[in-house]
């Protein structure tokens, strides 16, 4: 287990950071599950987790269902938020490809094609 490498992956991603990517460390199932089981690592959202200490937020979520879905792009008001424009919160959403069928709870899909010129980044997001 590569606990300081999985580490420095979560703080570039502001505390978050993926059941694969604790995988890729040399995490086992059993281990992420008991450390999920414990509270060390708390659940966000699908399969992002956080260290402990994340505080959880609505750009915490937004910013979670992004890491959720590979190649997705972040839009509506998850995408106003991030930007720093107050909305209400509600349920995060994001574009994928019109052929992609991803299954997140509570993640609110948008299925539409962009243009590369449509999608800006953010601080590492699209």
């Amino acid at each position: 287990m590569d606990t300081r490498r999985l580490t420095r992956i979560a703080t570039t991603q502001r505390g978050l950071f993926t059941r694969t990517q604790a995988r890729e460390c040399g995490f086992s199932a059993g281990q992420i599950r008991r450390r999920v089981g414990a509270g060390t690592w708390r659940r966000v959202l699908g399969s992002v987790l956080a260290l402990p200490g994340v505080r959880s937020t609505q750009v915490l979520r937004d910013r979670a269902a992004h890491l959720a879905v590979p190649g997705s792009v972040i839009a509506g008001p998850s995408a106003a938020r991030l930007w720093g424009l107050a909305v209400p919160d509600g349920e995060p959403y994001l574009i994928v490809n019109p052929q992609h069928h991803p299954r997140v709870p509570g993640i609110r899909f948008l299925r539409i094609k962009l243009d590369r010129r449509d999608v800006q980044s953010f601080e590492g997001r699209r």
